[in-house]
């Protein structure tokens, strides 16, 4: 910047000596010829104080100026001396600063990233500790309540059946019982009874609820059977003659994979509807179950009045009430009119 000053101040000086030396070349031009004493245009006599000349250019302006150019001059080697030294610096400066981008492009860039990445990981895993205490403390929490739900002690309760049935109650239904799950194929059935203590069934020396899912509809099905023949047997004053059961054998659709018990989980079914066919006498069953869950119906559809229900109105039975769909039993607003299929 201060260079180019200088050298657009030596340019000026350099102008203004030229023009200095063209006057004073002028000048000497002009004093070789004697100066006119008549006006060239009219011929008069030019008076003697009209006959002025210019004051030729001190040669001290012309001077100064040299002097100041040749010092301006000097000035500027001078800078170009100071401005080597500067000008390689600057290069070696601008090599550095290449080699230091290159440097954070190839080394401190990736490793910025990886630096922010481990940085958010980091805090990740901050919050995930936290919501682990948080669990933690929570589930410590959970277990305290069930420890102290656990330590409370609940009297057995006291059913009363003892006092109020008869002490061959429980000998005639526990025959009951085993007999019924014997005609079910129940698999290596060795003994069943009725718990006075849990008026409960208990088979091959386990209760109910350690059965398996399957199983244990099983056993809610025979104990409502054996209920029932009891209740048509002569040791009843009572006979209700009719009995409902609803899917008695949920859980049997879950895939089995034990080869053994797939083979009762097969047998079962069959036996179960073939035992409902029987005994007509003690009275009438009904049986609400899913197509999923039940045996092939085809060995007792000549045994038994089935009736499918197809949500349908030109196929099979709509639903449980007759004549009726959801339509005619879903409300609907009182500025609609919905008329159902049976309602004429």
């Amino acid at each position: 910047m201060l260079r180019s000053q200088y050298e657009d101040l030596g340019t000026s000086y350099r102008a203004k000596i030229e023009r200095l030396e063209f006057i004073e070349a002028g000048h000497e031009l002009t004093d070789r010829h004697p100066a006119p004493a008549n006006c060239p245009v009219c011929g008069q006599a030019v008076p003697e104080d009209a006959q002025e000349h210019f004051t030729p250019t001190t040669q001290a302006e012309k001077r100064v100026l040299v002097q100041r150019l040749a010092g301006l001059e000097d000035t500027l080697v001078g800078l170009a001396k100071e401005e080597q030294p500067l000008l390689a610096k600057r290069d070696t400066l601008r090599q550095e600063a290449t080699r230091v981008a290159v440097f954070i492009a190839k080394k401190l860039q990736p490793r910025f990233i990886e630096l922010k990445q481990q940085i958010a990981d980091y805090k990740a895993t901050i919050e995930l500790k936290t919501e682990r205490e948080q669990l933690l403390e929570r589930k410590k929490d959970i277990e305290d309540e069930i420890r102290q739900k656990e330590a409370i002690k609940f009297d057995k309760p006291d059913l009363g059946v003892e006092r109020i049935l008869p002490e061959e109650f429980w000998g005639i239904f526990s025959g009951y019982l085993l007999n019924t799950l014997g005609a079910f194929a129940y698999p290596d059935l060795k003994e069943a009874y009725l718990s006075k203590e849990t008026f409960d069934a208990v088979v091959n020396k386990k209760t109910k609820k350690d059965q398996g899912h399957g199983y244990r509809s099983l056993i809610n099905t025979g104990m409502l059977l054996s209920l029932r023949d009891f209740f048509a047997s002569i040791h009843s004053k009572h006979n209700p003659s009719l009995l409902v059961i609803d899917k008695p054998l949920v859980g049997f659709d879950d895939p089995q994979e034990n080869p053994d018990l797939k083979i009762y989980y097969d047998k079962i079914p069959e036996a179960v509807y073939e035992y409902f066919t029987l005994y007509p006498g003690k009275g009438q069953i009904i049986i609400v179950d899913n197509p999923k869950t039940m045996a092939d119906i085809s060995i007792i559809q000549d045994k038994a009045n089935i009736i499918r229900f197809t949500k349908k109105i030109n196929e099979g039975r709509y639903g449980f009430l007759v004549g009726l769909t959801d339509t005619d039993i879903i409300s609907t607003p009182a500025n609609e009119e919905t008329e159902s299929p049976h309602a004429k």
